[in-house]
């Protein structure tokens, strides 16, 4: 399972959008 600090963490080397769209999905969905 991915926790907010593990995207926080990957959001350094990782798209940024990508993260993004993710934490909008997560907000969606719970």
């Amino acid at each position: 399972l991915f926790t907010l600090r593990d995207v926080e963490a990957r959001e350094t080397y990782t798209f940024d959008s990508i993260d993004l769209i993710a934490m909008e999905i997560y907000e969606l969905l719970y």
